[in-house]
């Protein structure tokens, strides 16, 4: 792998989706990928879903993951598929996606069970459009209410968050063997970074 075959990998798209995915105002048919795909190969990774109020649902969204996925596969030199990621915190964050409380919320069920099986519907619309790994859950415990993410924690009780981190990862992942398709990568996060000395 040369560097900037290296360095294409470890790039995504995310806020570049509207330019890279869209054109004319109307979303790329799987077809036109292929052109877009060798102009910028390196611009992959990342999602195909937009996040915006009117735009292509579940089917044009999985055609371009695929579309993207047949050239990496198919065309280039190594072959190396591409890892699709989506923003799934409170529910896959998509046009039509079913959307949840923020974790806080659901922290406050006290419902492990309800946790992953919120998780696993997620992570079936997700898959459905082709992702391979959501950004979520994150595993912080909420200490101080001044930080500004506190909403995307379950909760301030370590045992608790231990708890719903579990069992949203298990919701996204199954039995983590991921032979049932519909399941994701979950990317279980700490945001905060303590300082020591």
């Amino acid at each position: 792998m040369t560097l900037e075959e290296k360095a294409a990998q470890m790039i995504c798209i995310w806020q570049q989706k509207a330019e890279t995915l869209v054109e004319c105002g109307r979303p790329i048919r799987p077809v036109e990928s292929q052109s877009r795909i060798q102009e910028r190969p390196w611009a992959w990774a990342g999602g195909p879903t937009q996040r915006r109020r009117e735009g292509p649902g579940c089917a044009p969204n999985a055609e371009v993951a695929n579309a993207i996925q047949r050239f990496f596969l198919e065309e280039s030199r190594l072959g190396i598929p591409v890892i699709f990621h989506e923003e799934c915190l409170h529910g896959h964050a998509a046009i039509g996606g079913t959307s949840f409380p923020q974790p806080i919320g659901l922290g406050a069920t006290f419902d492990p069970d309800l946790i992953e099986s919120l998780y696993a519907m997620t992570a079936l619309e997700a898959r459905a459009r082709g992702a391979h790994q959501a950004l979520t859950p994150v595993g912080d415990v909420a200490r101080d209410p001044r930080w500004g993410r506190v909403e995307e924690t379950f909760g301030e009780d370590p045992f608790l968050v231990s708890r719903m981190g579990i069992a949203a990862v298990r919701g996204f992942q199954g039995d983590a063997t991921f032979r049932d398709k519909t399941r994701l990568i979950a990317d279980a996060q700490t945001l905060r970074r303590t300082r020591t000395a």
